[in-house]
């Protein structure tokens, strides 16, 4: 069986504490990363830190009082079947590899369907795994309320829906992270310091002035963003011809049509990785 080692990615993105949150957005949008991996200086994995816990934690500037600390890891040595169960029983999109004690890597499902299903002998037709919920989007949203609405919902990626309610395109979180840019923003905090015999003065005695970047998207609708170049499948489609279209378009979802066009369906690479089990 394929291993760990064979599928995952040995050149991690990852932050190094001590860090700020928008070290972390600048990462996640220079490297299209919903989440990235939290070492220290010894290279030992302390956290996950993802785009849903910044937004949740808006106040907070430092990636240690943000990230997750409890997360699942595997070795390089396990089976791509041992790695799809842990996913899907603690729905993750990956995991990180652990090698005496410090990180050496990332798998992801994305990694076990275009690196391991795409050269396995899986002939079953893609219906099988297929979701017939499609998550859509009106092509008129705002980037904002759209990336707001994945986060909620839990969704990576919408169709989009035109005006006469046909599917126009389609667009993930790191299409809208893409379009964002760093602005720079003064904050000012005030300072309460003790006078001089006083335990602790309440009254603010001076200023802190500090500049940060923030990321702000355009006040743009996803139609501008999204992709409009689309890859179909059928409901027979094998599966492995399904993940060897995704590793070929580098995609992680396919709709899934009728022999007259119509959309039935959406077949995911967290789907496809339930033929492992």
């Amino acid at each position: 069986m394929i291993s760990v080692e064979d599928v995952m990615v040995k050149d991690v993105i990852s932050v190094t504490i001590p860090a700020t949150v928008n070290e972390a957005l600048e990462k996640m949008q220079k490297f299209k990363k919903p989440d990235l991996p939290v070492i220290n200086k010894e290279k030992e994995l302390v956290g996950l830190i993802s785009l849903e816990d910044i937004i949740k934690n808006p106040n907070e500037d430092q990636i240690a009082l943000v990230m997750s600390r409890d997360f699942k890891s595997v070795k390089q040595g396990d089976g791509i079947k041992k790695v799809a169960k842990i996913l899907l029983d603690n729905n993750l999109s990956r995991v990180p590899v652990i090698a005496n004690g410090k990180l050496s890597g990332i798998v992801a499902v994305r990694d076990i369907v275009m690196n391991g299903i795409s050269k396995l002998d899986f002939n079953e037709p893609c219906q099988t795994y297929m979701r017939e919920e499609v998550p859509c989007i009106w092509e008129d949203t705002p980037l904002r309320a759209a990336l707001m609405v994945m986060v909620y919902s839990k969704s990576s990626f919408f169709m989009v829906l035109g005006k006469d309610g046909g599917i126009v395109g389609i667009i993930d979180t790191q299409d809208i992270m893409s379009s964002g840019e760093f602005l720079s923003e003064l904050k000012t905090t005030e300072l309460n310091i003790a006078g001089e015999g006083d335990d602790w003065a309440w009254e603010p005695k001076t200023a802190l002035h500090i500049v940060s970047n923030k990321l702000t998207l355009p006040l743009k609708p996803v139609k501008e963003v999204m992709s409009t170049e689309l890859v179909t499948v059928t409901r027979k489609t094998p599966i492995n011809k399904c993940a060897k279209e995704m590793k070929k378009n580098n995609i992680e979802q396919i709709p899934i049509i009728s022999a007259e066009g119509e959309l039935i369906g959406i077949v995911r690479d967290v789907d496809i990785i339930k033929a492992l089990l």
